[in-house]
């Protein structure tokens, strides 16, 4: 299989209302996949993620917007155009397997291709589908196995091969490893980024774990209470933070605040002044001007303790130990500066102890005025 399909969502909004007023749901979403992206969108609870990938499915009708994947259009409010979901041609995976215990493996992969009701397959066609398909998720040798005697893990690959035993045109997936402990959701991450790459099929992926969208991901939609609040590469998502949920849900940062000391057009190198009167060199996302409130992300592993041994970091700023934490391939600190606090992550043979006094450094190109305050 080597799907070509890309997708296009314009102002697609789907708002479920309650007696209390809008209780949730997508505002106005828009993306453009090309063929063979891999798409998460990421978000917490009830932000509206899964509701956007219902609606691409057709398994909720939007309120308004358009859905077109490749040349199909599937939905558009304005032309009045509805593909319901069964003939969307598009397959999907979510939280729960839903693996029939009392079929076979293969004849829970095989089952799309029986109930299909677009076309009718031959005996021979629905076994050579569904070994291919059992053969792309390396579980051929379990065809006769019984569902009950399957590992989660497993279990995730039958519901995967079902998935793409039609050779969609999409690849949805709703939390698809939640279920897993932390090293199979590992490996199965692992698993999927592959199988994604060996198929070529536009995939969107629906998560709340920043790991796995930053992981496996081409593009990533944040969404934070309905809206779209970003949309880029995950390395962008990570450095490049737009606003202070993105930079605090998307990993660990340290949020400064202050006015601007000096104005910048975006991109540019901006000096913000701090609440203990110091002066901060930094990268602006936005323009600033003089006197304008600023938000300041610093990444912790962005951030050195200066002992003089190295180059000169840009900032210094004077801090003081306050707890410290090991876990195996690096050291968390917490550290106080006047009414500051700052977390930071070093190599763990670094040995800070509370109360001591340090120098804490870090580039102006690390010190990130978002672009919304």
């Amino acid at each position: 299989m080597n799907n070509q399909t890309g997708v296009t969502v314009e102002g697609l909004r789907k708002i479920y209302p309650s007696s209390a007023g809008v209780a949730g749901g997508i505002h106005e979403a828009d993306f453009h996949l090309p063929p063979g992206t891999f798409f998460t969108l990421l978000g917490p609870s009830g932000c509206g993620k899964t509701t956007t990938l219902r609606c691409i499915a057709g398994l909720e009708h939007p309120d308004s917007g358009r859905v077109q994947v490749d040349d199909r259009v599937f939905f558009d409010q304005r032309k009045g155009i509805w593909v319901p979901l069964n003939r969307r041609n598009i397959g999907m995976v979510f939280q729960s397997y839903a693996i029939w215990p009392h079929m076979s493996v293969f004849e829970n992969v095989s089952f799309p291709l029986r109930v299909a009701k677009d076309r009718s397959y031959s005996r021979e066609e629905i076994s050579s589908m569904t070994m291919k398909a059992l053969s792309t998720v390396a579980l051929e040798s379990f065809a006769e196995r019984s569902a009950t005697q399957l590992s989660g893990g497993q279990q995730q690959r039958v519901a995967l091969a079902r998935a793409i035993v039609r050779e969609p045109s999409l690849l949805l997936l709703d939390e698809p490893l939640s279920n897993l402990d932390a090293a199979l959701r590992d490996n199965m991450r692992t698993e999927l980024k592959r199988l994604q790459r060996q198929l070529g099929i536009t995939t969107i992926y629906v998560t709340h774990d920043q790991a796995e969208a930053l992981d496996m991901s081409d593009k990533i939609a944040v969404i934070n209470q309905g809206r779209v609040v970003q949309l880029d590469t995950p390395e962008a998502i990570y450095f490049r933070p737009e606003n202070a949920f993105v930079a605090d849900f998307v990993g660990t940062t340290n949020l400064l605040s202050g006015k601007v000391a000096k104005a910048c057009p975006k991109g540019g190198s901006a000096k913000v002044r701090l609440a203990n009167g110091q002066i901060i060199d930094c990268t602006s996302l936005r323009d600033v001007a003089e006197g304008d409130a600023a938000t300041i992300s610093v990444r912790p592993e962005s951030i050195v303790v200066v002992d003089g041994s190295g180059g000169d970091p840009g900032n210094r700023i004077n801090a003081q130990v306050k707890l410290r934490g090991f876990v195996g391939n690096l050291a968390r600190y917490e550290l106080t500066a006047d009414d500051m606090k700052f977390s930071v992550n070093t190599n763990p043979k670094v040995q800070l102890r509370p109360g001591d006094n340090v120098v804490l450094g870090f580039s102006p190109d690390d010190a990130i005025v978002l672009a919304d305050n």
